[in-house]
């Protein structure tokens, strides 16, 4: 507008020159004086801009610190959610009969605290899996030349700058695939000349459909068909990712990638 205003007053005083007398010398004063304080209203001006994106870089820079400061308080160890876990496969390998030794590595890892309220669940729920159906009793695991005790390892480890791998290893007997396939069948998800020519590697994913389980009867600690599908929603949600890898007669090998903190935007009101 400044710039509009400098062009218009120069027009002005082109036109004045083929005015004469004391009437355009009059008029030419006034308009100069103007024309000054049009260019001190300009200079003030720049100096605004100039301060203005002064504070604007002073204001970002503390703002991403304020963000990095709230970041830190939001971090907790994964040993907030894991410190209960010990106590839950004690309790129910012993309520099945089992011998199990969960192993857990890298609770020290940190994450942000509300990723970490929402993915207690899930893992509480793929341990009562491990525990339930992985893992076998110790008579099944020496006929099958195994230590008598199973194991179960949760190992936690942060990757890049900003995603943490989670994974969940059993030494049981992995997924039993013609169970599997008959759930598939019966829960009419699959045909069954569909259900023949799918890959191992395809079955098994197919663990994360509501309504499909393995197990031969429901109970209170795993099965109803709902648990796995929910736990690969919820992750998800949280922008993060979960696969399974099953070895018959070995193990399960459930592994899950997450970000460290939870997605951010910057706004201005």
């Amino acid at each position: 507008d400044m710039a509009a205003i400098r062009d218009k007053f120069r027009m002005i005083q082109f036109e004045l020159k083929n005015i004469s007398g004391e009437k355009s010398g009059n008029l030419e004063q006034v308009l100069k004086q103007n024309e000054k304080l049009t260019q001190n209203l300009s200079a003030k001006l720049k100096n605004l801009i100039k301060e203005t994106g002064r504070q604007y870089r002073s204001s970002s820079s503390n703002i991403s610190g304020l963000i990095e400061n709230i970041k830190d308080v939001l971090l907790l160890p994964f040993s907030h959610i894991t410190a209960g876990f010990p106590k839950l496969v004690r309790d129910l390998s012993r309520d099945l009969g089992k011998e199990i030794e969960l192993i857990i590595e890298g609770a020290d890892s940190q994450c942000d605290k509300r990723i970490l309220d929402e993915l207690k669940d899930g893992l509480v729920h793929i341990l009562r899996n491990s525990v339930d159906h992985g893992i076998e009793k110790p008579s099944a695991r020496r006929n099958a030349g195994k230590n008598s005790a199973g194991q179960v390892k949760l190992s936690i480890q942060p990757i890049e700058s900003n995603k943490v791998s989670i994974v969940i290893e059993d030494d049981g007997a992995g997924i039993n695939l013609e169970k599997l396939k008959r759930s598939l069948i019966q829960k009419q998800i699959l045909e069954s000349h569909r259900v023949d020519v799918l890959t191992e590697e395809d079955l098994v994913n197919f663990i994360f459909y509501s309504d499909v389980s393995t197990a031969e009867s429901i109970t209170d600690i795993s099965g109803r068909g709902l648990g796995m599908a929910i736990v690969k929603e919820k992750i998800e949600k949280l922008d993060g990712s979960i696969t399974v890898e099953s070895f018959p007669g070995k193990g399960l090998r459930i592994a899950i990638l997450i970000p460290i903190y939870l997605s951010s935007l910057r706004g201005i009101i």
